[in-house]
């Protein structure tokens, strides 16, 4: 990812060749860098965070936090987490299109309906592996809001 400061931080192996021209009062100066980034210089983050929006008539709301410690990955949830608790079976999963639930990963049955909660992410799961926080009522095939993670 590169900041506006022009500061480059490596999430990823790869290579990547940055080229820069500059207009110096009618000279055009040029430059080109090559970076390698191998597994030892990849600085993963070790949060993401993001809020909840319902996109329905049902009440979810609340802000959320993805987080890494120890190789273990939590989702937690803020104390102004709030979801309806008139919807039977809803779930929530982590996903890339939060417009299905194919391809993303169940975390479970929703229990807890507001306050501060959180939910383990399986081991095999990486921090950048998943854009979307989905929430989605199984019995009627219904998607009940979302959250993305803001990096």
């Amino acid at each position: 990812s590169v900041e506006d400061s022009g500061i480059v931080t490596a999430l990823e192996m790869g290579e990547a060749t940055n080229n820069v021209t500059l207009d110096a009062n009618g000279e055009v100066l040029t430059a080109e860098h090559r970076i390698i980034v191998s597994e030892e210089t990849v600085v993963a983050p070790s949060e993401r965070n993001g809020a909840l929006q319902t996109t329905s008539s049902y009440l979810l709301t609340g802000d959320f936090v993805l987080s890494e410690d120890n190789n273990t990955l939590t989702l937690s949830f803020a104390d102004n987490y709030a979801a309806s608790a008139n919807l039977p079976g809803l779930y929530v999963y982590l996903t890339n299109n939060p417009n299905t639930t194919n391809g993303a990963l169940e975390l479970g049955k929703v229990s807890v309906f507001s306050g501060a909660h959180s939910y383990t992410i399986p081991s095999n799961v990486s921090i950048n592996e998943f854009n979307y926080l989905l929430y989605f009522c199984k019995p009627f095939n219904v998607k009940v809001g979302d959250g993305d993670f803001v990096d």
